[in-house]
C-alpha cells in the first residue's frame, strides 16, 4: 500500500524515476525514463547504467543506519549518453528509489535528453525543468513518516497480543488449578459424609466442576486460548467421565463427532450438555447393563449442529431425573436450539442448535 501510494505521487509529481532492490539491480523505471534513457533499463544493474557520485553500496549502507535522514543525494552520469541526473534516493520496503532531475547547462543540452517541455508535469516560461521539488519532497516525507508509523504501531500491537496471549493462557492455567483445588475440598467432604444421598450429590458437583475445569485445561494446552476443537473436548470428557464412575473399559463407545470449533461462552453450555447426559445415561442404565453401549454423535450439518447421546438401554422417559432435564433444558436454551427424545434403540437424547 505504501509503495503503490508512492508510485501515484511520483507519477504526477516527478516522472522521471526508477527503483532497484538493495543489490543494485533495477526493479523498475518510469515510462519517461526509459524514453530519456532509449532502452528498457530493467533487470539491468545500476552501476552498469550510470556513474554515480557515491558508490551505491554506501548509498545503501547510509540509508539503511537506524538514525539515517530519509534521502541521499547522488549524481548520475549515464555511460551510453551524454546525460546527466541530480538524484534524491529514497528507501523505503528494501527498495531505493532514485527520483531524477534531469541537469541542464552549456554541456547538457534538452535535446541530449529526447525529451521536450510538455513531458513535464510542471515547468517556467524559461524552460527550465522544474518538478515541484518541495512538493514532491514533503509528500515523500508524509508517506514516509506514515509507513514508519504504522510500523511503529504495528510492532506495539503484536506486543501487546503476545502479551494478552499469555496472560489469557494464564488466566485458564489458573482457573483449572482452582477448580481442581475446590474438587478435591469436595472429595474430601465425600470421603467423610455418612449419607448416600449427600455422597450423590457431592459427586454430581464434583463432576461438574471437573467438566467445566477441563475446558481451562484444554485451551491453556492450544494455541488458541479462545476456542477449543469440540472434537477432543468431548473424547477426553467422555473419558473422564466414564473413568469417574469405574466405567472406564468397560462400555462399547461408538463416537462421531465433526472437526469444529467453539468459543468459552459455547463451549460451557455444551459442556455441561454433554455431562448431564452422559451422567444421566450411567447412572440410569450404563452401570446397571452387562453390555453397556453408548452412542456419541456431534455432526455439522449446514449450518445446524445435531448433538445426539443414545445409551441403547430400556430404561423409559419416567425413569430420567426430572433435575437433569432442567439443567438440559437450560443448556439448550443458551444454545437457541431444540431437543427430541427417543425410545426406538435405546434411551436417545437429540439436540439441534445453529452452528
Amino acid at each position: 500500500m505504501v509503495l503503490s501510494s508512492l508510485e501515484n505521487i511520483l507519477q504526477r509529481t516527478a516522472p522521471l524515476y526508477f527503483k532497484v532492490d538493495r543489490f543494485g539491480e533495477v526493479i523498475y523505471a518510469s515510462p519517461l525514463l526509459e524514453k530519456a534513457l532509449g532502452t528498457n533499463i530493467s533487470k539491468c544493474q545500476i552501476e552498469d547504467l550510470f556513474t554515480l557520485s557515491k558508490p551505491f553500496k554506501e548509498v545503501v549502507l547510509k540509508l539503511s543506519e537506524e538514525n539515517a535522514s530519509l534521502d541521499e543525494l547522488v549524481f548520475l552520469s549515464v555511460k551510453s549518453r551524454n546525460q546527466r541526473y541530480k538524484s534524491g534516493v529514497h528507501a523505503i520496503d528494501e527498495c531505493f528509489f532514485f527520483i531524477c532531475n534531469p541537469i541542464i547547462n552549456s554541456n547538457y543540452l534538452i535535446k541530449d535528453y529526447n525529451l521536450t517541455i510538455n513531458d513535464f508535469p510542471i515547468h517556467d516560461t524559461m524552460y527550465e525543468f522544474v518538478f515541484a521539488q518541495s512538493a514532491n519532497q514533503a509528500a515523500l516525507r508524509d508517506v514516509t513518516n506514515l509507513y514508519e508509523k504504522v510500523e511503529h504501531k504495528n510492532e506495539q500491537l503484536s506486543l501487546k497480543n503476545n502479551e494478552l496471549t499469555y496472560l489469557l493462557g494464564e488466566v485458564h492455567h489458573r482457573v483449572k488449578n482452582n477448580l481442581a483445588f475446590i474438587s478435591s475440598l469436595l472429595e474430601i467432604e465425600v470421603a467423610h459424609s455418612q449419607f448416600p444421598e449427600v455422597k450423590d450429590t457431592l459427586w454430581s458437583i464434583q463432576s461438574r466442576i471437573k467438566s467445566i475445569a477441563l475446558i481451562h485445561e484444554s485451551m491453556y494446552k492450544s494455541d488458541l486460548y479462545s476456542e477449543l476443537s469440540i472434537k477432543k473436548y468431548f473424547t477426553d470428557l467422555t473419558a473422564i467421565l466414564l473413568e469417574f464412575y469405574n466405567l472406564k473399559g468397560k462400555v462399547d463407545l461408538d463416537i462421531q463427532i465433526d472437526e469444529v470449533y467453539f468459543t468459552g461462552e459455547r463451549i460451557v453450555p455444551l459442556s455441561m450438555l454433554l455431562h448431564e447426559l452422559l451422567t444421566n445415561a450411567i447412572k440410569h442404565s450404563l452401570a446397571h447393563t452387562n453390555t453397556p453401549k453408548l452412542s456419541i454423535s456431534f455432526l455439522k450439518k449446514g449450518e445446524e449442529i445435531i448433538f445426539s447421546v443414545c445409551d441403547h438401554s430400556v430404561s423409559l422417559l419416567e425413569a430420567q431425573p426430572r433435575k437433569g432435564f432442567q439443567l438440559i433444558d437450560i443448556f439448550v436454551s443458551q444454545l437457541k436450539g431444540k431437543k427430541e427424545t427417543h425410545l426406538e434403540n435405546g434411551f436417545q437424547t437429540i439436540i439441534m442448535f445453529p452452528y
